[in-house]
């Protein structure tokens, strides 16, 4: 049996028409209300949305996450983040001429996100960076992403430079370590003297009375 209109007639939802209106539990929604095949008003997308107050929702979830996204929304931070590997992120909008660079953020596929560290090295250079290109940060800091802060590197002299930095990290920790026995010692030493000292009186006072 074919889903009917609000309206009393058929709606065909393998091709829904334009203003077509069905109860949500025959498009497989847990809301029973009225959902109207409503276009989208930024992408001019069809899709199914709940009619509020007798009127189709205005975006669709993709366009309304962009809009409250963008600078002047109440919602905006900024269009930046750190992920989980510590490097800053930031949002690229369709038009940019960067976009190519970041990875789909949305559905509509209209915003993306990239490093920050690669989308100033590209600015400076003024092209899009290819995907086999490295960004380094000089003084290891991946939140310090001005461009005198970055070098762009081959693959195999990032590998050069990633062995490097491991090995200068182990040797600052090393050293680090030695500081911390080197107080140790002069503390034991200190405290060591103390005590001889401390026999070396007690040794003469009893010297004296005998």
């Amino acid at each position: 049996m074919r889903p009917v209109n609000l309206e009393r007639r058929p709606v065909d939802l393998n091709h829904p028409e334009e203003g077509d209106i069905v109860y949500g539990h025959t498009i497989g929604k847990r809301n029973n209300g009225a959902y109207i095949w409503s276009r989208c008003p930024s992408c001019n997308t069809l899709r199914w949305v709940v009619k509020y107050n007798g009127e189709p929702s205005k975006a669709c979830r993709s366009c309304s996450s962009i809009q409250r996204s963008h600078k002047g929304s109440s919602n905006w931070k900024g269009g930046r983040s750190i992920n989980g590997d510590g490097y800053m992120m930031v949002r690229l909008y369709a038009g940019d001429d960067f976009f190519e660079m970041g990875r789909i953020a949305s559905r509509s596929g209209r915003v993306r996100i990239a490093p920050e560290h690669r989308l100033v090295m590209a600015r400076h250079l003024g092209r899009c960076l290819k995907s086999w290109e490295i960004v380094h940060h000089i003084n290891n800091n991946k939140l310090d992403n001005r461009v005198e802060n970055l070098e762009l590197v081959m693959p195999k002299d990032h590998c050069i430079y990633s062995q490097l930095e491991k090995v200068n990290k182990a040797l600052r920790g090393r050293v680090a370590e030695l500081e911390i026995e080197v107080q140790v010692s002069k503390i034991e030493l200190e405290v060591i003297k103390q005590g001889l000292a401390a026999t070396s009186r007690h040794t003469e006072k009893f010297s004296v009375g005998a």
